[in-house]
């Protein structure tokens, strides 16, 4: 104990406090920051989870869709719109991943999240009693621009993500520079 406190004194003496305190504060700051990304990183991680299980609903859906254009008939029809509630569960869920990764990123990015795969009622109504190419097209055409939307969103996060990985391997860099300067100093 008596070792360290004279060379923490000896280091006071050639003016090295300042540096330290400053190294100290850094390193502080760069850890309470990397856990702030790592946060987002892991949220953003969420959203495109949702974003792939709405895309496996929407392309079910859509195989069904085409079966469904060229004569599939009522059960086909059935499938498809089963797989279209479950693509409307899973934006909803999106939609509350979309929000907590907007929350983790509040000053990094800002995600328009706006999906909307729902059919409308008349729609859908349409689609199952006059079972027909017009509707099933409408159907299939709702369901293409869904997928587009999806693919839109998954494309945003993924750019978000690169810049959150760059910053974090940008902050891991700088806090073992700082670290090592405070181990010279023999600060740590």
């Amino acid at each position: 104990m008596a070792d360290y406190q004279n060379q923490s004194n000896a280091f006071r003496q050639n003016g090295h406090e300042n540096e330290i305190r400053s190294l100290k504060a850094r390193v502080s700051s760069l850890e309470r920051h990397m856990d702030e990304i790592d946060d987002a990183i892991t949220a953003g991680k969420n959203a495109l989870r949702s974003a792939e299980e709405i895309q496996s609903s929407l392309n079910s859906a859509a195989g069904w869709g085409m079966l469904d254009l060229f004569g599939g008939g009522f059960v086909s029809g059935l499938v498809k719109h089963n797989r279209l509630d479950q693509a409307q569960r899973q934006v909803d869920q999106l939609r509350f991943n979309l929000r907590c990764f907007r929350t983790e990123l509040a000053d990094v990015s800002a995600i328009d999240g706006d999906l909307n795969i729902e059919i409308d009622g008349f729609l859908r109504f349409a689609d199952y009693f006059f079972d027909g190419f017009f509707a099933d097209f409408m159907v299939m055409d709702k369901i293409n621009r869904s997928k587009a939307d999806v693919e839109r969103i998954t494309e945003q996060i993924h750019s978000v993500m690169e810049r959150l990985n760059f910053m974090m391997d940008s902050d891991q860099r700088e806090w073992k520079t700082c670290k090592d300067r405070l181990a010279q100093l023999g600060a740590e």
